[in-house]
């Protein structure tokens, strides 16, 4: 996986569908960057193993609509500061065998 300063291109089907000019860790983008897309839109801020996490934007191509707010987990969670920093995952004894949330990163442990 590669570290470092640089440019990570992602293509499907020989056609680009996402770019992130800055720095990657193990192949990821971590720290702050945007993430650009070929139809204009622009994911901007900080990056955790790939994730949005923290103050982030979204912006779409036509730059009238931007979501503005707190990310946790690439999921817009728009609380005050204050409240997301009591913010905490309880893991419970149970595994999500039947891998019903598709977007856990394929985490197997269920918490609320």
């Amino acid at each position: 996986m590669e570290d470092g300063p640089g440019t990570v291109t992602w293509f499907v089907k020989n056609n680009e569908v996402a770019k992130y000019p800055n720095v990657v860790q193990k192949g990821n983008q971590n720290g702050k960057g945007k993430l650009i897309f070929p139809t204009g839109m622009i994911q901007e801020g900080n990056f955790i193993e790939g994730i949005m996490n923290g103050q982030d934007k979204i912006i779409f191509p036509d730059t009238t609509i931007i979501i503005d707010g707190n990310f946790v987990d690439g999921e817009i969670l728009n609380l005050d500061t204050a409240y997301l920093n009591k913010l905490e995952k309880i893991f419970i004894s149970k595994n999500d065998s039947t891998d019903l949330y598709i977007n856990d990163h394929n985490q197997k442990n269920l918490f609320y």
